[in-house]
């Protein structure tokens, strides 16, 4: 087996005509970029996206018309359509106050800083009466994973999509003060 040494050191090996391997005790330097010409497996992380918004102490009131929340928004740039997008939402505090009241919850996105929106996945409503209660109030906080294709080859935005059933309710109302942050992830995986 054919190697390459420095110092004595082992950094690449070759077994009869397979591709070289690097050795794990490579490191590469500061500013190290990966040529244009890689090619990734499939399920293989390519990129990540991230947002939070703390609340500080203040709720937001979510009401029984359908809308996108501004708290939290990911730009996603120079998007393949064959590569998969993993969102991750969490949400502190949904308060519901009084009775028959829930949270319905997914994601749009929009090509024009939301100007317009569409639908992102196969539903507008991943979970639909999350904290409900049928008497009294209610608190909890709620978490939502989708995995979907990009819908579009153009730069696109993404925000949660929220819906109040019967009467508006917050989310961020915990009374932690500036402990209550929502959060959006998402990770670009090759497809």
């Amino acid at each position: 087996m054919p190697e390459i040494q420095l110092n004595g050191k082992t950094i690449a090996t070759q077994t009869g005509t397979n591709e070289p391997v690097l050795k794990n005790n490579v490191v590469m330097e500061s500013g190290f970029s990966i040529p244009s010409g890689v090619t990734f497996p499939a399920g293989h992380m390519l990129r990540q996206f991230y947002d939070e918004h703390n609340f500080n102490g203040s709720p937001v009131t979510i009401t029984t018309t359908a809308s996108n929340w501004n708290g939290l928004e990911i730009q996603i740039t120079n998007p393949n359509t064959s590569n998969y997008l993993f969102l991750q939402m969490f949400i502190p505090d949904v308060y519901c106050s009084s009775s028959n009241n829930g949270l319905g919850g997914g994601f749009v996105y929009s090509i024009n800083s939301f100007s317009t929106e569409s639908i992102l996945g196969s539903s507008a409503w991943y979970f639909n009466q999350h904290s409900w209660t049928s008497s009294g109030s209610n608190l909890n906080n709620t978490n939502l994973s989708i995995r979907i294709l990009h819908p579009t080859s153009s730069n696109y935005s993404i925000r949660p999509y929220f819906q109040a059933y019967n009467t508006s309710l917050t989310i961020g109302q915990g009374n932690s003060g500036n402990k209550s942050i929502a959060t959006l992830f998402a990770m670009e995986i090759k497809g």
